[in-house]
């Protein structure tokens, strides 16, 4: 605490309390202000704080820098106690990572600083690498609300080898799965529409009088298939451009439409049932943010302090 510069002298504010009280005094409080979590600190600690002192001390800089540091020191720890199965393909399993953004609303005097997409409004963009199999956060960052979503995480590099990435289609570039494969990492993503996909060839053996596909261009044959699931080598984009994949799907049920999604795992590492399913675990994600809306509250910022508003997310 006293690296971070929260605690300057001994005083009778007790960082460990300030600490417990943000992390669950903010989910126990039915209205998200300020003065509920002073008088639950006041009354947990037994000590005589006076409001405008309480505020003072979270909309220092010091404040949000002790929370960041606990916050990456939880991150850390958990990083490094992710059991690692050894068996043989599944071995970077343990390491799907979704990545997400969701938007968290502010008051309308601090869009000087965090703009948001609507006029007149106020907005931060919390971006997420979440871990869908343990269920732990792995990276996050902050920006404003403006910024898009491939440029909003960090940019793609070493820490994804071994990794499965399962990215929604608001992260869709070539370029980005070209680095996942450039430094031996994986993904999965559904298919854009609109994309230019030639296939390759088939992994799976054609019945009698089943379509040849190979070296046709998926929107020539798609409307005519009537297979229930698709395994296909595929380039994605046109021209020297183009990048190879993996392309999976199967026919829904009720709308016979298909749900395709492309990767760069192999057929012999993953059969086209368990891509789908993986896909899946990226609603973990989704949940989180839901959580911390519905629960936390982040959407009712109670402050339009720049050093509050950071400590509190």
């Amino acid at each position: 605490m006293r690296d971070s510069g929260l605690i300057e002298r001994q005083q009778r504010l007790n960082g460990t309390a300030l600490l417990w009280v943000l992390l669950f005094g903010w989910t126990a409080q039915r209205r998200s202000i300020l003065a509920c979590l002073h008088r639950l600190y006041s009354s947990r600690c037994g000590v005589e704080l006076s409001y405008p002192a309480w505020r003072q001390k979270l909309a220092k800089p010091a404040c949000t820098e002790f929370l960041k540091r606990c916050c990456w020191r939880i991150i850390n720890y958990t990083a490094q106690h992710i059991p690692k199965p050894g068996a043989g393909n599944a071995k970077w399993l343990s390491d799907a990572v979704a990545i997400d953004s969701t938007i968290i609303s502010l008051r309308p005097e601090l869009r000087p600083l965090w703009k948001a997409t609507w006029k007149g409004g106020a907005s931060l963009k919390l971006s997420v690498f979440y871990n869908v199999v343990h269920g732990c956060t792995m990276d996050l960052s902050l920006c404003q609300g403006t910024k898009h979503d491939t440029k909003a995480i960090k940019p793609v590099g070493s820490w994804v080898k071994d990794r499965l990435v399962l990215m929604n289609l608001g992260y869709w570039a070539l370029r980005t799965f070209k680095t996942i494969n450039k430094h031996g990492g994986f993904f999965i993503s559904r298919l854009k529409s609109g994309k230019i996909v030639r296939i390759v060839s088939d992994n799976m053996s054609a019945g009698t009088g089943s379509m040849e596909l190979a070296g046709r261009d998926l929107c020539e044959v798609r409307a005519r298939l009537r297979r229930r699931q698709l395994n296909l080598e595929v380039v994605v984009g046109g021209g020297n451009s183009g990048v190879p994949m993996r392309l999976v799907g199967a026919k829904h049920p009720e709308t016979g439409k298909y749900h395709l999604y492309v990767t760069n795992l192999d057929n012999d590492q993953m059969g086209v049932r368990t891509v789908m399913e993986l896909y899946r675990l990226r609603w973990q994600v989704e949940l989180l943010f839901k959580c911390m809306r519905s629960v936390a509250q982040i959407d009712q910022m109670p402050s339009a302090d720049p050093n509050i508003v950071r400590a509190l997310v």
